[in-house]
């Protein structure tokens, strides 16, 4: 009897576990009744980088998305006035907020751009950051209208670039500061690695640094679909940083036929990350034309890699440019394997190789390509 006792409330036990309710998010939302039938739209990624995209019709004015919690993670709602189209990006009345476990609170007098978010300790936490540094985008603004109203001349002008430059350095110096001492106080926010770990590493941060300080976060932060990717790329800047031998891949030509990055041991190799939408990478290919003409019979040549979709516009560009190395694509844009073997986030892009397939140089612009091949094929 008692030992039947004893698993009777063994099984109760398991059952009251095996119903436990898992953590939940909710985001309820109150904006103007414009009297018309609309939609809302929460928007957001997951583990694989693909949108999740939830939508409910918004009655009276408030709406309401809810689901299961398992770490904060970044997210854009959106209103369609219409509603009845899907999401858009073009949809101009968006707010971006951080969700978290419990209830979340949107209110609006009207658009939801608007709202003010209560009940969310991690958005309030999110507009103190916002406003350490908001003199430092006031001052870089002010900079870029200082750019754009400047004449022509002015804009050509090494002297008014140069002091420019050491302006915005300046700010960002401050910026980064501010960025780092926000993120040793709040190792355990999600803010932290959302916000003020990007500012501090810039746009192409120091492999060594970028994981220190990613070390810094606590266990539950890096753990978040956001700290994850983090992780996944310092594992990828560790993999082609200089020195490294550069990650072997396979794609098609303009043609077709199947070209491997180790076809081209033996030689020097710039591989050069670029598309035919690229404005600053169509800017750039003069630079990149003159320097395989010049170094083709010592060698060296180039393989480039497009992150285009439109097979037309690829081979259109390449004709255009005159680029007369081998040229693989395998259509499929930012979501190019090679691009994402390699970490690159913006284009134009390159790595320069030695002829054992090492990186011994990386995003070599203008005229630092040709410098750089001068010192290597003298």
């Amino acid at each position: 009897m008692k030992k039947n006792l004893f698993f009777a409330l063994l099984s109760a036990l398991v059952l009251v576990a095996c119903q436990k309710q898992e953590a939940k998010y909710e985001i309820q939302a109150t904006i103007a009744d414009t009297g018309k039938p609309s939609k809302a739209f929460l928007v957001f990624q997951n583990d694989s980088g693909e949108n999740v995209i939830d939508s409910v019709l918004i009655e009276k004015g408030s709406f309401r998305f809810s689901g299961a919690y398992e770490a904060p993670f970044s997210a854009t709602i959106a209103i369609d006035y219409d509603g009845n189209q899907p999401f858009s990006r073009q949809l101009e009345d968006r707010l971006n907020l951080f969700v978290e476990q419990g209830k979340i609170t949107l209110t609006s007098p009207d658009s939801i751009k608007n709202a003010e978010i209560s009940g969310s300790p991690l958005n309030a936490l999110s507009q103190e950051y916002d406003s350490l540094v908001a003199d430092f985008q006031t001052q870089k603004s002010e900079l870029q209208n200082e750019f754009r109203s400047a004449s022509e001349e002015d804009r050509k002008s090494e002297a008014f670039q140069q002091q420019l430059n050491e302006r915005w350095e300046a700010i960002e110096g401050k910026e980064k500061a501010v960025a780092y001492d926000f993120l040793l106080a709040h190792k355990e926010s999600f803010i932290s690695l959302a916000k003020a770990l990007p500012v501090y590493l810039g746009y192409d941060p120091q492999v060594e640094t970028f994981d220190s300080v990613y070390s810094l976060l606590s266990p539950e932060v890096r753990n978040t679909i956001l700290g994850r990717t983090y992780a996944k790329r310092i594992e990828t800047l560790k993999a082609t940083q200089v020195g490294k031998i550069a990650p072997d891949f396979t794609q098609n030509d303009t043609v077709g036929t199947a070209v491997s990055l180790s076809d081209f041991r033996g030689k020097y190799v710039l591989l050069d990350f670029w598309a035919s939408w690229c404005g600053p990478c169509r800017h750039e290919n003069p630079f990149v034309v003159s320097a395989f003409e010049k170094y083709k019979d010592k060698n060296f040549t180039i393989l480039g890699v497009s992150l285009d979709e439109s097979k037309e516009d690829w081979l259109k560009a390449i004709r255009d440019d005159k680029l007369a190395w081998t040229q693989v694509s395998d259509l499929k844009g930012w979501k190019n394997d090679a691009s994402t073997l390699y970490g690159v986030r913006g284009i134009p892009a390159n790595f320069l190789l030695d002829p054992d397939g090492k990186i011994i140089d990386k995003n070599l612009r203008g005229d630092k390509l040709v410098e750089a091949l001068e010192k290597y094929l003298q």
